[in-house]
C-alpha cells in the first residue's frame, strides 16, 4: 500500500550531515529548518499515512512465512519512501554477524553478504541502535565494498529493527535521485517499529512450530524405543515365566498357606467349643470369606499378581486391622508375641477391603515369623498429606543392606522355607490402589518398619461400616480370644 507523499523543500546543507534518530522518530541534525527536523506535515496527510502504516502492520502480522515476511518488509518500505533500492538484514547470534537476507531486484548479488556490526550503514545502526542517515553515501568512506559503483546510491537510510529483547537486523533504504529528509526519517522510523513486532512474532511462530516438530521427532523416536522396550522386556518376561515355573507351585502353596491356616483353626472352633448360634454364623462367614480369597490368590499369582478392576470403598483403617489379627490370632497367641495397636478409630481409606487385608495379612505374619516367640510388634498410623501411613514395626533381627533393597521382588526371600511372593503381591497390591509399600531397618541393633502409605478417603462420613463377618467386634474379639486360648491349653496339654 503507497502511503500518501509530502514532498518538501530539499535542506541545503544535509548533503554532508549524518542524521541522528531514535526509535521514536525523533532526529537530531544540525543546520537544517525546524519544519524538516519536526517532520511536520499537513494533518490529513499524517492522518493518511498512520493508516497506511495502520494497514501494513496487519498484512505482515498475518504472514507466517519469514522469507515472504522479510520480502514484503522491504517491498513496503521502498514504496513507502518512493524509493528504489532497498534490503534487510539479520543478526546471526552463531557468526555475530549481520547476513543479507533479502533485497530489491536489481541488489540480489548483495543476498548472503556477511556485515560485522560497526561497519557501513547497517552495522552501525545495529550497534548503535539509531537510524544512519547519509545523503553523501555514493563518497562515503564507510560505503561497503560490496555495492557497486554501478548502482550510484545517493542516499541511505539505515533503521534497526529492534525487537522486545535485541535488535533483529537492520532495514536499508536507498535512492541514486534524492535525499532523505526529517519526515522520511519518521515515516520509515515509525514502519520499522511495526516491522519488528512483525519479525518478531513471525520468529517466534517458527521457532515454536520447529520446537513442535522437535518434539514430535522425538516423541516419535520415543514411541519406537518404548515399542523396542516393550518388546524386549515382554521376551524376557516370558523367559523369566518360564524359569520361575518350576518355582510357581511352591509359591502357591505359600500364598494360599494363611487362609487355609484361618479355615482350620475357624473350623476347629466350629466343631470342638460349644458356640451360640451367632458365633457359629459368625466364624462360617470367616470361612466363606476365606475361601473366596483362596481362589483370588490362586489367580493373582497365576498371573503374577495381574492387575485386576477392584471397587474400592471408604472402609475404616481400625475394622481392617481387626479383621487381620482375628485371621492371625492363632499364630500371635502361639508365639506368645505382643501386639500393640495405635490406629485412631476416625481413619478412613479408599482401598479395597480384600486386597487390603491381604497385604495386612502378609506384613503381620511376615513379621511373626522374623520376630520368633515372645516379639513385640506395633501396628500405628498418621495422617501425612493426602495419605495414611501404617507402619508394622518388629523387633525382630535387621534384613541384611544387601537384601534391603529386594525384598518386594517375586521369589526373593532369605527364608530356607520361604518362596519370596508375600511382600511382592502385597506391593502389588498397594500400588493398586495409588500407594507406596516400602521396607527399611530401625535405628539401634534391631527392629524392622514396613510402611505402607495408602490414599484416605475423601468422605470419611461414607466409610462402610456396615456389620461384616469377619469385623472384629470387641464382644467377638473377646470370644474368640477365649476359644483360642481354651484351644491352646488343650493342644499343649
Amino acid at each position: 500500500m503507497r502511503a500518501p507523499r509530502r514532498r518538501t523543500e530539499r535542506c541545503p546543507d544535509m548533503t554532508q550531515v549524518e542524521l541522528d534518530g531514535s526509535r521514536t522518530g525523533v532526529s537530531e541534525h544540525a543546520g537544517t529548518d525546524s519544519s524538516l527536523d519536526n517532520g511536520e506535515a499537513n494533518p490529513r496527510d499524517r492522518s493518511a499515512e498512520l493508516h497506511a502504516l495502520h494497514e501494513i502492520s496487519l498484512q505482515l502480522n498475518a504472514q507466517s512465512d519469514l522469507s515472504q515476511l522479510l520480502q514484503q518488509i522491504v517491498e513496503h518500505a521502498a514504496r513507502l519512501l518512493e524509493a528504489e533500492l532497498g534490503s534487510l538484514c539479520l543478526y546471526d547470534t552463531e557468526s555475530e554477524h549481520l547476513i543479507i537476507r533479502v533485497t530489491t531486484p536489481s541488489l540480489g548479488h548483495l543476498v548472503g553478504i556477511c556485515i560485522r556490526p560497526g561497519d557501513g550503514a547497517a552495522g552501525r545502526a545495529f550497534s548503535e541502535r539509531r537510524t544512519i542517515a547519509r545523503q553523501d553515501y555514493a563518497s562515503w568512506p564507510g560505503r561497503l565494498r560490496h555495492v557497486r559503483e554501478s548502482e550510484r546510491l545517493n542516499s541511505m537510510l539505515a533503521v534497526p529493527l529492534i525487537g522486545q529483547e535485541s535488535v533483529l537486523g537492520v532495514l536499508a533504504i536507498g535512492d541514486e535521485r534524492r535525499g532523505f529528509d526529517a519526515h522520511d526519517i519518521w515515516l520509515v522510523e515509525m514502519f520499522a517499529a511495526q516491522a519488528a513486532v512483525a519479525l518478531d512474532s513471525a520468529r517466534l511462530r517458527n521457532e515454536l512450530e520447529r520446537r513442535a516438530a522437535e518434539n514430535l521427532r522425538l516423541l516419535q523416536s520415543e514411541r519406537e524405543q518404548t515399542r523396542l522396550l516393550r518388546d524386549a522386556e515382554a521376551r524376557m518376561a516370558r523367559v523369566d515365566k518360564i524359569a520361575a515355573l518350576g518355582s510357581l507351585t511352591a509359591a502357591l502353596a505359600h500364598e494360599i498357606n494363611n487362609p487355609l491356616q484361618a479355615i482350620q483353626s475357624h473350623l476347629e472352633l466350629v466343631m470342638d467349643f460349644p458356640l451360640s448360634p451367632d458365633q457359629q454364623t459368625e466364624f462360617l462367614g470367616v470361612i466363606r470369606q476365606e475361601i473366596g480369597r483362596l481362589n483370588e490368590i490362586v489367580q493373582r499369582v497365576l498371573s503374577y499378581a495381574r492387575p485386576t478392576e477392584t471397587p474400592y470403598l471408604p472402609i475404616a483403617l481400625h475394622d481392617l486391622i481387626a479383621q487381620t489379627l482375628a485371621l492371625l490370632r492363632k499364630q500371635i497367641l502361639r508365639q506368645r508375641i505382643h501386639v500393640e495397636v495405635d490406629v485412631s478409630e476416625d481413619l478412613v481409606l479408599n482401598v479395597g477391603r480384600d486386597q487390603m487385608v491381604q497385604v495386612f495379612v502378609n506384613l503381620l505374619l511376615n513379621a511373626v515369623e522374623a520376630i520368633g516367640s515372645g516379639g513385640h510388634i506395633c501396628i500405628s498410623a498418621r495422617v501425612d498429606g493426602p495419605e495414611v501411613a501404617v507402619r508394622f514395626t518388629n523387633d525382630g533381627p535387621h534384613i541384611p543392606e544387601e537384601h534391603l533393597p529386594h525384598v518386594f521382588e517375586p521369589f526373593y526371600t532369605t527364608k530356607p522355607t520361604g518362596t519370596g511372593l508375600g511382600l511382592a503381591v502385597s506391593r502389588t497390591l498397594v500400588d493398586q490402589c495409588g500407594g507406596t509399600l516400602t521396607a527399611a531397618n530401625c535405628p539401634g541393633d534391631n527392629g524392622v518398619v514396613f510402611t505402607a502409605r495408602l490414599p484416605l478417603a475423601h468422605d470419611p462420613v461414607a466409610a462402610n461400616r456396615a456389620p461384616d463377618p469377619i469385623a472384629h467386634r470387641q464382644d467377638l474379639a473377646t470370644s474368640l480370644a477365649e476359644c483360642l486360648e481354651r484351644w491352646e491349653r488343650d493342644v499343649t496339654a
